[in-house]
């Protein structure tokens, strides 16, 4: 039986679906994030992506890898992922998935977004602080969209996607960019003062 950490009482719960109890009250019908403290972390809000299916037929999948985003480079922790899942049309969020360092910190932002009726494009309009894993969100957003323009790239693994991608992907801004070098001549602890 897992537990399921919550940020308000009570601090530990049993998972209600184990119980077959009724619906929270005290959640007001806002998704409870499960986050599982593990090497790596692991956690999701909102739906998956077999129950979104069969709620709204064809989703919109967005996935973002650890090793894209510039502060999982800074640290040495790149194995990981994010997977966005939105409505057909791509105009709600409705769940998130992360696998990764800092996944229980990071859930809380898709959280936020689902309560607030928020879609990817929130995400990629969204000027986060550089460098943090919460770029992911941005990445994720921006794989979502392009998926959604060109249905080939629909659907795949998203455990099985762990390992960094052969081919990185091109840096979202000019500061990415010149992290990225520094990274490949070794200069980063330079450019971030460390």
């Amino acid at each position: 039986m897992w537990w399921t950490r919550c940020a308000r009482p009570p601090t530990w719960a049993w998972p209600r679906d184990a119980l077959d109890a009724p619906p929270d009250p005290r959640s007001h019908g806002a998704p409870i994030a499960t986050v599982i403290d593990a090497i790596p972390g692991i956690a999701s809000v909102g739906l998956g992506e077999a129950e979104a299916r069969a709620a709204y037929g064809d989703i919109q999948v967005g996935t973002a890898c650890y090793s894209d985003v510039a502060r999982s480079r800074i640290v040495g922790l790149d194995r990981g992922r994010l997977k966005l899942i939105a409505d057909p049309k791509a105009e709600r969020l409705l769940g998130a998935h992360i696998v990764g360092d800092q996944a229980g910190e990071m859930i809380a932002i898709a959280q936020v977004a689902i309560m607030g009726g928020l879609g990817p494009q929130a995400f990629i309009d969204t000027i986060f602080a550089f460098p943090t894993f919460a770029e992911a969100y941005c990445l994720a957003a921006q794989d979502l969209m392009e998926r959604r323009q060109r249905p080939a790239l629909r659907g795949g693994p998203f455990l099985g996607q762990l390992l960094p991608r052969k081919t990185p992907r091109r840096p979202t801004s000019l500061v990415d960019d010149h992290l990225a070098q520094a990274i490949a001549t070794g200069k980063a602890r330079d450019l971030v003062g460390i």
